[in-house]
């Protein structure tokens, strides 16, 4: 959530001088290292930098008081999670909040979870705005009669930029898996299933090759045991990490989205659809509000390593005619769903930029 934020405060602030990003430090550096992100350098003096210490809940909200309590009053201010309790009130200020967890927030078993709690539950009934990421979280909290009028839902939930998302002249028999090797993402379950894939494009005279991107995590040392085993021999599998995507993704076929509890809304599926790699998803929570039953293939939440294996296997032998339309009509779904101007106008309005919806780029392009 926070490069989707920093994508669309881009595309803003160039027209609004009063528009300012407050991002802890070690954020700032991760996303100066991105090559999609190089405009933050020229507004380097629309920065305004922290130090969140510890990192934990506690430091982090004395790190933004110490920032917020210099800003005028009257400023509106925009948090993501979680913001310290009743800082607008005390500070005078018009107070955003986006919860972006999918998730709605519970008491918990510990101290520390409880005070999350109390915080995040403080802090949505002092907000003047509350935007949810989630439908489904958006429709949990509206049971509140007094959070219901100040919800929103985050338009269109994610969005690419598809003009770099877009795909190759020519596709290969490729099938990405872009996300960190935790049983969350079901890295291991991809891994699983890749014999199973191989040996259907082998009957078929086929062959194809397995993108396994992403920060290692909890399930590496066990997908690397299973790699180096006999059942990978001759199997072209590649791991590693990238920082531009559209690279892997603009020649593949095939891109599996299987994170739980929830796809939704899964910045990498989206750019994955930008470039024409057809989605294989589990059908986990919200999932299915990412594409059509008719474009994207959807496994059951707990699958087998069998159905996602058939699953990939049979996009990838589509004849070129029919992977070629149906390629093309997921990438005109990923634009028409998740433009980035959808999101710009969104945050315009919660932030009160009455004039930004007029001074947006054109819409990117849906061909090729």
């Amino acid at each position: 959530m926070e490069k989707r934020l920093v994508e669309v405060w881009l595309r803003l602030t160039p027209h609004h001088a009063g528009l300012h990003l407050v991002v802890s430090q070690q954020t700032h550096a991760a996303l100066l290292a991105r090559p999609d992100l190089g405009d933050l350098v020229a507004l380097a003096d629309r920065v305004i930098l922290f130090d969140p210490g510890s990192g934990r809940f506690p430091a982090m909200m004395r790190a933004l008081i110490g920032v917020t309590r210099r800003l005028p009053r009257g400023a509106t201010v925009h948090y993501l999670l979680n913001a310290p309790p009743l800082i607008d009130r005390l500070l005078g200020h018009r107070m955003i909040l986006s919860w972006v967890a999918n998730f709605s927030p519970r008491p918990g078993r510990t101290r520390a979870a409880n005070t999350i709690w109390l915080a995040a539950r403080a802090a949505f009934h002092s907000a003047h705005r509350l935007d949810v990421l989630t439908p489904g979280v958006a429709d949990d909290l509206r049971r509140s009669a007094l959070l219901a009028p100040r919800i929103s839902v985050t338009a269109g939930g994610s969005f690419a930029d598809f003009d770099h998302f877009r795909p190759a002249p020519a596709k290969r028999d490729d099938v990405v898996f872009l996300g960190r090797t935790e049983a969350g993402k079901n890295a291991l379950a991809f891994v699983q299933a890749i014999p199973l894939v191989a040996a259907r494009l082998a009957a078929a005279g086929r062959s194809t090759r397995f993108l396994v991107y992403g920060a290692p995590a909890g399930q590496e040392a066990e997908i690397a045991r299973l790699l180096a085993s006999d059942a990978y021999r001759g199997i072209a599998v590649e791991r590693g990490h990238t920082v531009d995507p559209a690279a892997i993704l603009a020649p593949a076929k095939v891109f599996v989205s299987l994170q739980v509890p929830s796809n939704y809304p899964s910045k990498a599926l989206v750019e994955a659809m930008g470039c024409g790699c057809v989605p294989v998803i589990n059908a986990s929570g919200e999932s299915r509000l990412m594409a059509d039953d008719a474009l994207a293939s959807f496994i059951p939440s707990a699958f087998t390593p069998e159905q996602l294996a058939d699953a990939v296997a049979d996009i990838l032998l589509l004849d070129e005619a029919a992977f070629a339309e149906r390629s093309r009509a997921t990438r005109e779904q990923a634009i028409s769903r998740f433009r980035i101007e959808r999101q710009v106008e969104y945050f315009a309005s919660l932030w009160r930029l009455e004039e930004a919806a007029l001074r947006l780029p054109n819409p990117s392009r849906a061909g090729g």
